[in-house]
C-alpha cells in the first residue's frame, strides 16, 4: 500500500518483515493435517504471532529459509521426508541461529522423546494437547532441552 497521492504522507509497505515486527514472532507450522495446521494458525495468530504454514517437511525448509520463523512446530510422520530429516536439516542449516524446534505429534513409540531430541529438537509435545501448552512451549523453549511430554508413556 503507497499514499503516492499525497506528497506528505510516508510511503507504506507492508511485507512480512514489517509484519514480523509489528507481531514480533513468527511460527512455522508444519503438518500434513490441514485441519491442525488451521486451528493452530489461528490461535497464534490471536496471541500476535505471524503463523506461516507447510504441509510437508520439504515445504517447511523453504518455508523457513523465506520466513526466518521464530519458533517451528512440526509433525514426525509425514509423507516424504520426516519431521525427524526436517529437524536434522534445519540443525544443519541454521546452526546456533536455528529456530526453536518442537516436535508435535500423535505417534505412540515409548522412546519418542529421545529420538527427538536426537534428531535436533528442542521439545516434544504429543498430541492432542492444548493450545496453552502448545504456546507455552512456543515461547519457553530453550535449546537445554526440558522435555514437555503429556502423558509420559
Amino acid at each position: 500500500m503507497h499514499a503516492d497521492s499525497d506528497p506528505g504522507l510516508a510511503s507504506l509497505e507492508f511485507t512480512q518483515e514489517a509484519l514480523a515486527k509489528i507481531m514480533k514472532n513468527i511460527v512455522l507450522l508444519v503438518d500434513d493435517d490441514d485441519n491442525i495446521v488451521d486451528l493452530l494458525s489461528a490461535l497464534f495468530l490471536q496471541n500476535d504471532w505471524l503463523p506461516e504454514r507447510a504441509n510437508c517437511a520439504s515445504e517447511g525448509l523453504v518455508c523457513a529459509s523465506r520466513a526466518l520463523p521464530t519458533v517451528v512446530i512440526c509433525d514426525l510422520q509425514m509423507p516424504g521426508m520426516s519431521g525427524f530429516e526436517f529437524a536434522g536439516q534445519m540443525r544443519q542449516m541454521y546452526g546456533a541461529r536455528c529456530p526453536r524446534l518442537i516436535a508435535f505429534s500423535g505417534w505412540p513409540e515409548h522412546d519418542i522423546a529421545q529420538l527427538a531430541l536426537a534428531a535436533g529438537f528442542d521439545t516434544l509435545i504429543r498430541k492432542p494437547a492444548e493450545f496453552a501448552r502448545i504456546f507455552e512451549a512456543a515461547t519457553s523453549v530453550s535449546r537445554t532441552m526440558q522435555l514437555s511430554v503429556n502423558d509420559a508413556t
